[in-house]
Parts: structure tokens; sequence; C-alpha cells
């Protein structure tokens, strides 16, 4: 049984154990929302289906509840982003956390995995990043993941079949590993990439 609302409606977060009554950020998903408040602790709330709300399971809730991973790791929210089905966020000191559904590689781990939890994506080639380069800004789409750069720069990652990712995906490209030769299109990045500017 699905309730409607078809006016805007005052939600009060004020019986949210622990909020601060400030928020300073949302993001909605088709299925999930996510807030940060203005201590910078990070609420989910919705369908926990493949993990997306980052509680550790699959659950789900229809109160703001706090992602407990950056409370346990002494971190700050900076920003977060909802996908269909995943979800990023950007602690404050720029790290890139995600969770949820890893199929397309839109977590960013180099894996197909769902994460429950918050994981830090590392960046394969660190020094890509300049010195004081951090990560700023997040989105995600359905199915894959974009992140901004303090210096403007952006990192993709996830399913590129309709060139969503800035990469031509019929593009091909050619590695070489354990001394063979494979050439494959570029329908799927499982790691950040940078597009260059």
């Amino acid at each position: 049984d699905e309730e409607r609302i078809n006016l805007p409606t005052k939600v009060e977060f004020t019986s949210v154990p622990g909020m601060s009554a400030e928020v300073n950020m949302i993001s909605c998903g088709p299925f999930h929302n996510a807030c940060i408040d203005a201590t910078g602790v990070l609420y989910t709330w919705g369908n926990g289906g493949q993990g997306r709300l980052g509680h550790g399971d699959r659950s789900s809730e229809s109160t703001p509840t706090r992602v407990k991973t950056f409370h346990q790791l002494g971190l700050r929210v900076v920003a977060v982003a909802c996908g269909r089905a995943h979800t990023l966020a950007i602690t404050h000191n720029g790290a890139v956390y995600a969770w949820g559904c890893g199929l397309h590689g839109r977590l960013g781990n180099g894996s197909q995995r769902d994460a429950w939890s918050p994981i830090k994506i590392t960046f394969k080639e660190p020094s890509l990043l300049k010195t004081s380069e951090q990560f700023r800004r997040v989105a995600c789409g359905a199915f894959h993941s974009i992140v901004v750069t303090s210096e403007g720069r952006i990192a993709v990652w996830g399913c590129n079949r309709d060139g969503q990712l800035g990469i031509d995906p019929l593009e091909e490209k050619r590695t070489v590993e354990e001394g063979k030769e494979e050439v494959k299109s570029q329908t799927m990045v499982l790691i950040p990439t940078f597009l260059d500017k």
C-alpha cells in the first residue's frame, strides 16, 4: 500500500535522535534519500535493498537513520549523492566513499560486488591527483558515478553503454596483461578514471 503526498509537506527531523535541526544538504534517489546535518552527520532512509542506505544490511528505514561508519571513523560528511541503488559521499578530508549495488562498477572499487556499508574508494594511480587536490562534489546516475576535484577535474566510473562517462563506449582500448593482448570496448569502467581538461 503506497501513501502519496501531492503537496509540499514539512518534515520534522527533531524526533530523530542526535540529529541537528539544520540540514545542510539533501539528495534524492528513486528509492532512497540522504541528508547531512549541520554537524556533518549523514542520515539515509528509504529502500535499503542492496545496501544502498549504508547501514550494514538491506533493511528499509522510514525515518532518517545515521550512517554509523563515518562516526566510527571520526569523519564528517560534506557531500552526498544518491543513485538508483548506490550512494556516494565525500568526507571533510576529501575522501570518497561508496556503498550499495556494485553492478556495472558504479562503486568504483574495481569490482561489481555490492557493499552494504561505506567503503573508501582508492585510486589505482594516486599520482594523478595533484598535491593539494581533494574531491569536492559528487553525483550519481542510475548506473554510474562522477566526482569533481578542487581543481575542477572530473573522475568517472560505472556503466558507459551510452557514453554517459564522457568516454566513447565504442572506442576500443588495448590492454596487455600476462603476455596476452586484449581489445575491449569501454562500456564499463570499474575504477575511477579522470577526464583530462
